[in-house]
Order: structure tokens, then C-alpha cells, then sequence
């Protein structure tokens, strides 16, 4: 049950990251 719930941590935490990391390309190739 443990090994789960971290995998799914693990796994959101990965997709948030992703879509900070894309955001912030996006405003740091728009701002110039």
C-alpha cells in the first residue's frame, strides 16, 4: 500500500513539475 501511494506521489509530482517547467519556458520566451 505504501510503495503505491508514493508511486503516485511520485508520478504527480513528476506532471506539476512538468507543467511549472513548460510554463516557465513559456514565459521566459515570451517576456524578451
Amino acid at each position: 500500500m505504501k510503495d503505491t501511494l508514493l508511486t503516485a506521489y511520485l508520478c504527480l509530482s513528476l506532471m506539476i513539475g512538468a507543467e511549472f517547467w513548460s510554463l516557465t519556458v513559456r514565459v521566459v520566451l515570451i517576456k524578451p
